[in-house]
């Protein structure tokens, strides 16, 4: 009996002789540098308007400020600081000086703006004499994406005893001043903006009571209104977080007949048009977006005359997105799931099979 050895070679499921998992090497290192570089894209929303306002700042120049705000004496104010980043800002540190005797200090927590792995320390050793140091920074190689963050919430409690203007302004104690990249570099184009707190009295801006003399003391007439006036009741400076909700309002005064209400947004031309079904005393957003950011006011009118409010500067913030490394996590667990994958769907038998042929009968073992 004749008896012959053949051997075929055997192909696994992907339907080639050579079905080796090491060959999509190549094309699973394009999509790890593709999808490290899809992560790394910043993703943020942006005020023209915001930059305008961070005074005489070059392009690139990092913007810190603190937010000014009006305060009832005797009451806790609480003011933002904010930041303008470029995109190259990792870590941050600097101090705050207040005047004690308009602000006494009650605590300092991080911003909306920070992730919440973010470093946020506190140095109050000074804080009785007027100074508080902050530090902030992110994970490593981590940095904020161009925007503008908050970054941290100074509370004061105002003086009951005193009112009008009092600053708050960044200083070099107990911690100087300093901002670096992510590869620990100096950033030295930094500018930092002082904010000022408005102490008032708990009768100022409130209308005259019925009866009661009115502008500076002079009685109105008998049978004579006031002319129409319009006020602000919130800041001229609005900022949140985009997806929450936020109302703007107004209030009036005086006037004759029935007053009514037109809000408007202002263009980066100088120009505004009407807001579409605006027609009262406050402007709701049931949900920001990024491109609500920008100036708004409002427009009273009664039988009469026409008044328009003070213009209301929009901050959209936003959140710090993934940062680089969360990107390359990713595309290494995607493409050792790939290599798995098809280690898998490889055919058990991968070098050969023998196939043993008696005669003219085939036998495969």
């Amino acid at each position: 009996m004749r008896m012959q050895i053949l051997r075929t070679p055997t192909t696994g499921r992907c339907g080639r002789t050579d079905c080796n998992p090491l060959h999509v090497l190549p094309v699973t290192a394009f999509l790890l540098i593709c999808l490290w570089g899809m992560a790394t894209i910043p993703v943020h929303a942006e005020s023209t308007q915001f930059r305008q306002e961070s005074g005489n700042a070059a392009k690139n120049t990092t913007v810190v400020r603190i937010v000014p705000m009006e305060v009832i004496s005797g009451n806790v104010v609480t003011l933002s600081v904010l930041l303008e980043a470029q995109g190259m800002e990792n870590a941050a540190g600097f101090s705050f000086a207040f005047d004690l005797s308009y602000l006494t200090y009650q605590s300092a927590l991080r911003g909306s703006g920070l992730p919440s792995n973010a470093t946020f320390v506190r140095n109050e050793n000074e804080t009785p004499n007027g100074k508080l140091g902050i530090l902030i920074g992110l994970d490593f190689m981590e940095t904020f994406a161009p925007g503008p963050y908050e970054i941290a919430r100074l509370t004061f409690l105002a003086s009951d005893m005193l009112t009008g203007a009092t600053l708050v302004s960044f200083g070099d104690v107990p911690i100087p001043r300093s901002f670096s990249t992510a590869d620990a570099q100096d950033i030295s184009d930094v500018l930092y903006l002082p904010g000022t707190v408005t102490l008032v009295s708990p009768e100022e801006g409130e209308p005259p009571a019925e009866g009661e003399p009115s502008l500076e003391g002079e009685a109105a007439a008998e049978g004579e209104s006031e002319p129409l006036s319009i006020q602000l009741l919130c800041g001229t400076l609005e900022y949140k977080n985009s997806g929450l909700p936020l109302t703007l309002r107004v209030t009036t005064h005086g006037g004759q007949g029935t007053i009514t209400y037109q809000w408007y947004r202002i263009h980066t031309d100088e120009t505004y048009t009407p807001i579409a079904d605006a027609l009262d005393a406050s402007l709701f957003f049931p949900e920001l977006a990024p491109e609500d950011a920008g100036y708004y006011f409002c427009r009273a009118m009664d039988d009469f005359s026409t008044v328009d409010s003070e213009h209301i500067e929009l901050v959209v913030l936003t959140q710090l997105p993934p940062g680089p490394m969360t990107g390359m996590v990713a595309a290494i667990l995607l493409c050792l799931g790939t290599i798995s994958f098809l280690k898998l769907n490889q055919h058990p038998r991968t070098l050969a099979r023998c196939h043993i042929k008696f005669g003219n009968q085939r036998h495969t073992p």
